[in-house]
């Protein structure tokens, strides 16, 4: 049986091997070199410090032995913003621009929806009017289901042969004759 001293030793040399990054056969070859300094325990070895790994370097453009982070290249696409989902209960879509986006619906119309809707709820917890609350959500639903109607026919008008540019061209409101739209519009 292994006297508590034994145990001690052997639970610290595999503390060392631990930390060190020896294994197995490297931690043998250690206490077999190794040597017991001064003052310490004689049934101890030591073990020589981990060794240090070095990084690679990197071949290319950069240069040899260039270890800087490497900076977004004009060839480097930029990242798109993160995709926020629009506020609005049932809604699909996304904020316009995501997280720089200060809005928290994707249209104007969910927003104005939203606002209704929570003022219906309001107003139902008042009054005790279900039929209100019904409508109010009827009209979440009836926004929901024409926003997925648009997708599903630009989906199809993409498929025959449709490009972005002339889609918004159609989604586009064109002023009435004689009125001059407002600037940036």
């Amino acid at each position: 049986m292994p006297s508590p001293a034994d145990l001690a030793a052997a639970a610290r040399a595999r503390a060392s091997e631990e930390t060190s990054g020896l294994r197995g056969s490297d931690l043998s070859s250690a206490e077999s070199s190794a040597e017991t300094p001064e003052g310490a325990d004689a049934g101890l070895p030591t073990v020589p410090p981990a060794k240090r790994r070095r990084r690679r370097k990197r071949s290319g453009a950069e240069g040899v032995g260039d270890t800087a982070p490497r900076t977004p290249s004009a060839s480097t696409p930029p990242q798109a913003p993160r995709r926020i989902p629009c506020a609005r209960e049932g809604c699909v879509r996304y904020t316009p621009d995501g997280a720089a986006s200060e809005h928290t619906t994707c249209c104007l119309l969910c927003s104005l929806v939203m606002s209704q809707l929570e003022r219906a709820q309001r107003i139902c917890e008042v009054t005790q009017d279900a039929s209100h609350w019904l409508a109010a959500v009827g009209l979440s639903d009836a926004l929901t289901e024409y926003f997925r109607s648009e997708t599903r026919v630009r989906g199809q008008s993409m498929n025959r042969g449709l490009t972005a540019q002339e889609w918004q061209a159609i989604r586009r409101v064109t002023p009435p004759t004689g009125v001059t739209p407002a600037p940036g519009a």
